[in-house]
């Protein structure tokens, strides 16, 4: 069976813009930046859940993972260790009708867009010094791009390129299955190496400057960002779009999204108050943070932080 090596998670940088999204105003290109980074996670997201249903022989996973070679910063969206070969994975969400011509891709409106054959063939070439960098054993990695979603369609792809279309990703992961062997320790150590060497891609994010005092407050929906939150005794959810979460779950994400974006600032019962704008009560807010966090302090410089 696939053992992930480490969980998928979101960016900082994403974690940050989604939380951000709703509480000020964006520009059109950081907009853009925003939905096309969202759009890829999904997408990894999707990949992922395909290969942990589909995929039933012994093999190793790890997504998602960031690496610093010359000065030069890299993303591997998924790499795959099976008994016989490992494969890296570019994962793109493309969406609607492309094609290519003349060896440039163009999207739905007919503009060109960046090749990901292009990309798969950096990321490749990087990854290759980062094993000479790392004195890791050379191995025969195979490169793919991926495209998860079944909304996409390619025109024109050439044949005996390295791309996986949505319609060829069942058929690809059962050759993979047919993988004979077990696996050896070699892919075990290469991977320990990989993660120990992982890069912090924090400073090449796209973070917009932004102040406490110019942020909007309020429980806003995770799910379409709107401040269309109904209260009852013990939950909340979404006028707008029906989305429900205890009102515990509602408040820990709002503590926690505040504490993201302002790491600094003290996590009190009164700036939590003011953070969900007065929607939910202090003796709730209070409530959850004795639960769930550590009190310190005395009198008014009552804090809380989190329990390890």
């Amino acid at each position: 069976m696939p053992m992930f090596l480490k969980p998928r998670t979101k960016s900082y940088e994403l974690q940050i813009l989604h939380s951000l999204t709703p509480r000020m105003e964006f520009s059109n290109s950081l907009r853009t930046h925003f939905t096309n980074l969202n759009k890829g996670y999904i997408g990894e997201q999707n990949f992922e859940t395909m290969l942990s249903n589909q995929l039933t022989i012994d093999l190793l996973i790890l997504p998602d993972t960031y690496f610093e070679v010359n000065q030069s910063l890299i993303q591997v969206d998924t790499l795959l260790f099976t008994p016989s070969s490992p494969y890296l994975f570019e994962v793109k969400n493309f969406e609607g009708d492309y094609f290519i011509e003349d060896s440039r891709w163009y999207g739905p409106s007919g503009l060109e867009v960046n090749n990901p054959l292009a990309q798969l063939q950096r990321i490749e070439t990087t990854f290759r010094k980062l094993f000479q960098q790392l004195r890791l054993p050379r191995v025969d990695v195979k490169g793919y791009v991926v495209f998860p979603n079944p909304e996409f369609t390619l025109y024109n792809a050439p044949r005996n390129v390295p791309i996986i279309l949505p319609t060829q990703i069942p058929s690809f992961l059962k050759k993979i299955n047919r993988s004979s062997g077990k696996l050896s320790d070699k892919p075990f150590n290469i991977c320990q190496s990989l993660l120990e060497n992982q890069a912090d891609p924090t400073p090449y994010s796209r973070i917009p400057e932004y102040h406490y005092d110019q942020l909007l407050k309020g429980v806003f929906c995770p799910n379409c960002h709107k401040l269309e939150i109904i209260k009852s005794k013990n939950s909340l959810s979404c006028s707008e779009c029906n989305y429900f979460e205890s009102k515990q779950e509602g408040l820990l994400r709002n503590i926690k999204e505040y504490n993201l974006l302002f790491p600094h600032r003290a996590i009190s019962t009164n700036n939590i108050y003011e953070w969900c704008e007065k929607a939910i009560s202090r003796k709730s807010i209070q409530r959850v943070l004795l639960s769930e966090y550590v009190q310190e302090g005395k009198s008014r410089s009552i804090h809380y932080v989190k329990s390890n």
